[in-house]
């Protein structure tokens, strides 16, 4: 389970002419989110010939290193998302060891956590449009089977499992892409680590009820995950809510479901019928498939525009967007080649002068771990520069409590393992983001405006009315669609 969730808002900013740290040829600049298992920060790629590029930087966090469960969990992590190549699932650029932590390099998007245009639409008295709900929810669907599709270099379906499909791992950018974030608590069938099969990962809220009962669960357990996000954005509360974990469990399992038209009566009947079918907590009568669930909601209505959706991420995004985009530009303007010195750049741990490290089962484990990620890293970089956008991107405000870390001057076993790393070419794409909760937006006074103006689709922005109306539940008999159809 994820850790306690830290303030988003820092009360000082980092300098953003000055970097945190410097990892081999990637300058780290202030933290843009923390989280249980890692920080994320903006990052910068220094290469030659005055080359730059905007990423973000996922930082282990150091006193997990040491213990194994939480290496292989951050190390699978770059395993996985290296082999979905899709524009719905942000990529992990590049994997490497610095001291004493591992760190990852992934895609920088300008974007918001689902979760806080959750709380911003909420704050605002709006719901989302069915039409640009539909469409989040169609690209985290595409996401998710890209995922559940991907094989081995054998050719073979890794055969994997979000696990933690909910808003906080959506992430809805200004270019009106939803992408899938966090693949630290997947499950593959193949080699990668497994974690303890009685523990219980990721929210229960977003559960299927096979897997909190701790049952054999598959790909349609994220489908059911999918199809709460779903419901919780077109009805703007949570399905699910109870007093404690017992009580989530058991609402999960029996709690009647209402239909999201019966609290949001600008929803469609027709997708009435795809989201029940989705939340069927038999997973026989689910959807087989993550992309089956969105073909049937690309027949159901139709979905907003990316133009569209991104005018109303940045309607509900308001200040907070706007002032990450300041913090990142003010990064980018600063950090010349002159500001990062050669020497720093060129600072790679040197094979030929490492000593030997000392016994510490934490660096050996670290060591073995990314050498075994550096063919993983190369396939699925080699895949996604198919896929990669030519737009950079931006985030969130800089944390100016991170501690600034000196190289050492001789290279542990970890160092020695991360220069064997395959080197990943720098992409016209920025890179990042998270096994965490990126931080919310906070108030912004022009939000309630900023959705009014908003362009229409067939109809005003929906309002709350009233709180969730408890609808019979769909009875057992008949088959396919008919079984969540209202008539």
């Amino acid at each position: 389970m994820r850790g306690a969730r830290q303030s988003p808002w820092p009360t000082q900013a980092a300098a953003p002419d000055k970097p945190v740290s410097v990892f081999g040829r990637y300058a780290v600049y202030g933290a843009i989110a923390s989280g249980g298992m890692a920080t994320v920060h903006v990052g910068r790629i220094f290469g030659e010939a005055g080359f730059t590029r905007t990423v973000a930087i996922k930082r282990m966090h150091p006193h997990l290193a040491g213990q194994p469960e939480f290496v292989a969990m951050f190390v699978d992590e770059a395993r996985l998302a290296a082999r979905i190549r899709h524009p719905n699932v942000v990529p992990t650029l590049d994997v490497g060891a610095h001291e004493d932590e591992l760190f990852l390099v992934m895609e920088y998007v300008d974007g918001v956590p689902l979760s806080a245009l959750h709380k911003a639409a909420r704050e605002s008295g709006t719901l989302a449009p069915p039409e640009v709900a539909a469409s989040i929810i169609v690209g985290l669907l595409r996401g998710l089977d890209a995922a559940h599709e991907a094989r081995g270099d054998d050719g073979l379906p890794l055969g994997i499992v979000h696990r933690d499909v909910s808003p906080q791992n959506v992430l809805v950018g200004t270019d009106g892409v939803a992408r899938v974030l966090d693949f630290g608590v997947a499950k593959a069938l193949s080699q990668v680590h497994i974690t303890q099969n009685s523990q219980l990962k990721g929210k229960l809220a977003y559960m299927a009820p096979e897997q909190v009962r701790g049952e054999g669960f598959d790909r349609r357990a994220d489908v059911f995950g999918a199809a709460v996000v779903f419901w919780e954005t077109l009805c703007g509360t949570k399905l699910f809510r109870a007093a404690n974990e017992a009580a989530v469990v058991q609402a999960v399992q029996y709690q009647p479901i209402p239909f999201p038209s019966d609290v949001n009566g600008a929803v469609p009947p027709a997708l009435d019928a795809a989201i029940m079918r989705g939340l069927d907590r038999d997973p026989e009568r689910r959807f087989a498939t993550a992309g089956e669930m969105a073909d049937a909601i690309e027949h159901a209505i139709p979905l907003a525009s990316a133009r569209f959706v991104g005018e109303w991420v940045r309607s509900l995004g308001g200040v907070g967007i706007r002032t990450r985009a300041q913090l990142v530009a003010d990064a980018e303007s600063r950090s010349t080649v002159e500001q990062i010195t050669h020497s720093q750049v060129q600072k790679r741990a040197p094979v030929a002068e490492a000593r030997p490290a000392p016994e510490d089962t934490k660096w050996r484990y670290i060591a073995v771990a990314c050498m075994a990620l550096g063919g993983a890293i190369a396939l699925g970089f080699a895949g996604y520069i198919l896929h990669a956008r030519s737009k950079q991107a931006v985030s969130a405000p800089a944390d100016d409590a991170v501690e600034t870390k000196h190289p050492a001057a001789t290279a542990s076993a970890a160092q020695t393992a991360a220069a064997a790393l395959p080197t990943v070419a720098p992409t016209s794409t920025a890179a990042v983001a998270a096994d965490i909760e990126l931080p919310d937006s906070p108030p912004d006074p022009h939000v309630g405006a900023g959705v009014a103006a908003a362009p229409k689709l067939g109809g005003p922005v929906s309002t709350v009315r009233g709180g969730p109306a408890v609808a019979p539940k769909p009875t057992a008999t008949g088959g396919g669609d008919d079984l969540y159809s209202r008539h």
